[in-house]
């Protein structure tokens, strides 16, 4: 699998009240989410990160091109696929270091990614609840708090844009939060030293709607117990399977597990021509 966490209470998900906020950087301890990049740019290798959110709707690599269109309509291991990618553009790969970058995403029915982004305005408490993302790298991890959200539309491809660095993306700050459905956390709020990552939720035509979420982006530094567990092994744990459980005697109640059960369906980390086989 790609992604693993890490914990010794291997139950309790990574929360925003678990990082300690710094002008600079995000300290969190307890668990800690890893993916397994070299594994995963076999058979992705347009793969230049994974968005994960351990409270909400988010799990998924994403990816870059320099063709604006392509992943709108691939998944990462380029399987054609009408929900799409997470993904950058742009002329070269993100490395993480510029002032804005511009995630992207198709926004779809059903909550799947950035289809959820409406939860965010319809529903009071969700915001509370969700308040940041984080964005795996091979080269370092980053926290995403999210200070504000605009509902537009396809066509508007302008308006809610940004660009400059510090004291220049203070200075239209006041209008974003202006335009925002969300009443910022004051800790989410960015400063100066901030690098911004934008969310945009795409339509499929030029009248459907577009969310966008904005995000502080800061380094992680992690604390705390770091042996990995498999994130798979979380999912199926956490629910009976169709083999029901099986007793061994001086071991304990073992969970069965076998691939005609439907828990294996949301796991399409490997593609049908690999090698690799679960345990």
């Amino acid at each position: 699998p790609f992604l693993a966490l890490a914990d010794e209470e291997v139950f309790v998900p990574l929360t925003h009240s678990e990082t300690i906020v710094s002008e600079t950087e995000a300290v969190v301890s307890g668990t800690r989410a890893f993916v397994d990049f070299d594994y995963l740019k076999q058979l992705a290798p347009d793969t230049v990160g994974w968005l994960y959110q351990p409270t909400g709707l988010f799990n998924a690599p994403v990816v870059y091109s320099d063709n604006s269109k392509y992943y709108k309509k691939y998944r990462y291991d380029k399987v054609y696929d009408a929900l799409g990618s997470l993904f950058f553009t742009g002329d070269t790969a993100p490395d993480f270091t510029e002032p804005v970058l511009v995630m992207r995403g198709n926004n779809l029915v059903g909550d799947f990614l950035f289809g959820s982004f409406h939860l965010y305005r319809r529903e009071p408490d969700y915001y509370q609840q969700n308040p940041c993302l984080y964005l795996l790298t091979p080269n370092g991890d980053y926290q995403l708090d999210i200070f504000a959200g605009i509902r537009t539309n396809q066509r508007d491809s302008n308006s809610w844009m940004v660009s400059g660095s510090g004291a220049e993306l203070l200075d239209v700050l006041p209008a974003i939060l202006e335009r925002s459905f969300l009443t910022p956390l004051p800790e989410n709020l960015p400063d100066e030293n901030d690098k911004w990552i934008i969310l945009s939720a795409e339509g499929q035509s030029q009248e459907s709607t577009r969310y966008v979420m904005y995000t502080r982006c800061r380094p992680i530094t992690y604390t705390g117990n770091e042996t990995p567990l498999e994130l798979t092994q979380l999912e199926l744990d956490a629910r009976e399977t169709l083999n029901g459980k099986y007793t061994v005697d001086g071991v304990g109640e073992w969970m069965v597990y076998g691939q005609n059960d439907p828990s294996w369906d949301r796991l399409i980390f490997e593609t049908e021509t690999s090698t690799r086989r679960r345990p």
